[in-house]
């Protein structure tokens, strides 16, 4: 006959032996997000776009600068007569690299623009502009150069203005004349004088 100590150490057996095997059955808990740590998102994240990379310009081609023949400079470069009516001279503006001396005109009357060229240059085409108080009396901005070696046009200052300019230019090489308005003394101090020359 069993002692009553012996149940009880059966039945405190038993009861071990059931909570260690609830224990084991039973789902693991995982632990809580630990601070300072972002929980994982709940859906996925795409990486960022690449930056586009940006091409370099290219370079502009270097442009080779051939130097021009002093003779063949020498030889576009014209000398300018400017004919005022009722003199017996021209005026011939000294020639100081791409610009002139200036040269006078009377009144509104038109003056007479004469380039003598080198022979050489007969036959090309010479491109006129002119400042906006200059009036061309030619019916074409480009004129060409006679088997002579000249060419001529007529110019005259508008009305109330003082002064002007003449740029003439030929293969790339050009020429300016400063224009002005001069009195009647003036005009006639240049006329008296010897004139000058642009070579």
């Amino acid at each position: 006959m069993r002692s009553p100590r012996t149940g009880q150490l059966i039945l405190s057996l038993g009861l071990l032996l059931f909570v260690a095997s609830a224990a084991a059955e039973a789902p693991a808990v995982s632990p809580g997000p630990t601070a300072g740590v972002s929980p994982a998102p709940a859906f996925p994240v795409p990486p960022p776009n690449p930056v586009p990379s940006i091409p370099l310009p290219t370079p502009p081609p270097q442009v080779q600068v051939v130097a021009r023949d002093p003779i063949q400079q020498q030889r576009l470069n014209p000398i300018v007569e400017v004919w005022v009516p009722g003199t017996s001279s021209p005026q011939v503006p000294t020639r100081h690299g791409r610009y002139l001396n200036r040269a006078y005109l009377l009144g509104s009357r038109p003056v007479l623009v004469r380039l003598q060229f080198d022979l050489a240059v007969a036959g090309k085409f010479v491109s006129v502009s002119a400042s906006p108080s200059v009036i061309l009396d030619s019916p074409s901005a480009s004129l060409v150069v006679r088997p002579t070696g000249d060419c001529a046009l007529s110019v005259r200052l508008m009305d109330g203005m003082a002064n002007g300019y003449l740029r003439f230019s030929v293969d790339g090489m050009q020429t300016t004349l400063p224009l002005s308005r001069a009195t009647t003394s003036i005009a006639a101090q240049m006329q008296a004088a010897k004139p000058e020359t642009s070579r």
